[in-house]
C-alpha cells in the first residue's frame, strides 16, 4: 500500500489551491491535484506534508489533520491522509515558485468541479468544502 500526504490549502477568499501535472508526470498526468506527496519510510503524515509543501511551494505550514482515506487505484490501494490550512500568499507569488506541476490556481467548488480533476482528490475535496467547519470558522 502507498501511503501519501496531501494538503488543502485554503486563501482568504474560500477558494482551494490545486496544481495542475505535467503530460509526463508518473502519476496523476494532466489532472488537477492537491499538493502533497509520498510519506517516506519513519516519517510521519503531517512530517510529510509539511516537507511536500516546503518542496513544492517553499512554504513553511501548520497543518491541521482532517481525514485518512483508503482508496483502490488501477495500480494498487493508497492511503491518503489529508490536512488542511490556510495560503496567505498570492497567486502569483505561487507561480513563481512552483517546482512541480505546470500550473497552480485558486478555485471555488464551482470551478473544481468543471476541471479534469483526480475523482479521488475530488471527492476528498467535496467531502471538506461540505464539512464546512473550517470555512465558516473562517469568517
Amino acid at each position: 500500500m502507498k501511503r501519501v500526504a496531501l494538503f488543502i490549502g485554503v486563501n482568504p477568499e474560500g477558494k482551494i489551491l490545486l496544481q495542475h501535472k505535467t503530460a509526463n508526470a508518473p502519476t496523476n498526468a494532466n489532472l488537477w491535484v492537491l499538493f502533497g506527496g509520498s510519506i517516506e519510510d519513519g516519517e510521519e503524515p503531517e512530517e510529510a506534508v509539511k516537507r511536500e509543501i516546503n518542496e513544492e511551494l517553499q512554504l513553511k505550514i501548520e497543518p491541521n489533520f482532517f481525514k485518512t482515506y483508503k482508496h483502490e487505484e488501477s495500480w494498487g490501494v493508497v492511503e491518503r491522509n489529508i490536512f488542511y490550512g490556510d495560503i496567505n500568499v498570492s497567486l502569483d507569488q505561487l507561480i513563481t515558485i512552483l517546482t512541480e506541476g505546470d500550473n497552480v490556481g485558486f478555485f471555488s467548488s464551482g470551478e473544481i468541479e468543471s476541471l479534469l480533476i483526480n475523482k479521488n482528490h475530488l471527492a476528498i475535496i467535496s467531502e471538506f468544502l461540505k464539512s464546512s467547519k473550517y470555512l465558516t470558522n473562517k469568517s
